[in-house]
């Protein structure tokens, strides 16, 4: 063999082992952007027109899933690109989440997988329904957005069983707050009091002449946008109407400042 000839043999190979880290025609080299086009095999997120290569295939750059097609979710994904958000018709491997609504998709065992498919909703309830009569909850009945253990579809509590919240009572009138040692499901917030432990906190006898049980609460929030969650009688955490920046109350109700409060709240009570 000529010395030529064994130049050129090793001019090929070399070429060979470059081209293994492209694709041919379109792809990235000496670090200029490719031109793939969506669809087009790439090595890496360089070669793709879009800046994203998912699976060895150049995708769709995305803000939200409408933008993406049929089976497909948007992912912002982190890694030596950087973060990118693409169109996928899988679940990507590593640091990544889904981009607005989920479309009905699901990631199961890394398979993305169509909430109606299915049989069992529960552990990935916080994206597919739960069925008729079931919440989303995690095993002490906590609501699946407060949360920190995997959830599942529960149903609902009855008066009496113990409780962590108001949503895991059929009633959604959990007694006491997140501090109180023995929490458990009441009767519905307005509906006549019957004495404890159906009802902790009797409100007073209202036109009908009979009492009714006060909502309990944990947080405000648990009171509506016009209610506060205030400790007033018998140590028990209850709603009241906020009359702070309003002051009218219901009929009977008066307009009172909390007691010890440096906020200036007031709340409507009983005259």
């Amino acid at each position: 063999m000529t010395r030529l000839c064994a130049l050129s043999i090793a001019l090929l190979a070399l070429a060979a082992s470059s081209c293994d880290h492209v694709v041919p025609g379109c792809g990235s080299i000496d670090g200029r952007a490719g031109t793939c086009a969506v669809g087009e095999m790439c090595a890496s997120s360089l070669d793709c027109t879009s800046s994203n290569c998912d699976g060895g295939v150049c995708a769709t750059s995305c803000t939200r899933a409408s933008e993406c097609a049929s089976g497909e979710i948007c992912v912002s994904v982190v890694d030596g690109a950087g973060t990118r958000r693409y169109c996928s018709s899988t679940c990507p491997a590593g640091d990544w989440h889904v981009v607005g609504d989920t479309g009905g998709l699901v990631c199961i065992a890394g398979v993305l997988t169509h909430c109606s498919d299915l049989s069992d909703p529960g552990p990935v309830c916080d994206v597919c329904r739960c069925s008729a009569g079931q919440q989303c909850l995690d095993p002490d009945g906590v609501d699946c957005r407060l949360a920190t253990t995997p959830c599942t579809c529960l149903a609902p509590a009855p008066v009496g069983s113990p409780c962590i919240s108001n949503v895991g009572c059929i009633s959604f009138n959990c007694s006491g707050d997140d501090t109180s040692p023995a929490r458990h499901c009441q009767v519905a917030a307005t509906t006549p009091c019957t004495p404890p432990p159906d009802c902790v906190l009797c409100d007073e006898p209202d036109a009908s002449g009979m009492p009714t049980c006060r909502q309990s609460c944990a947080r405000d929030a648990d009171c509506g946008s016009h209610g506060l969650c205030l400790t007033i009688m018998q140590d028990e955490p209850a709603c009241y109407v906020d009359c702070s920046f309003e002051p009218s109350c219901p009929p009977g109700d008066t307009c009172m400042s909390v007691p010890g409060d440096d906020h200036g709240r007031r709340y409507c009570a009983p005259a």
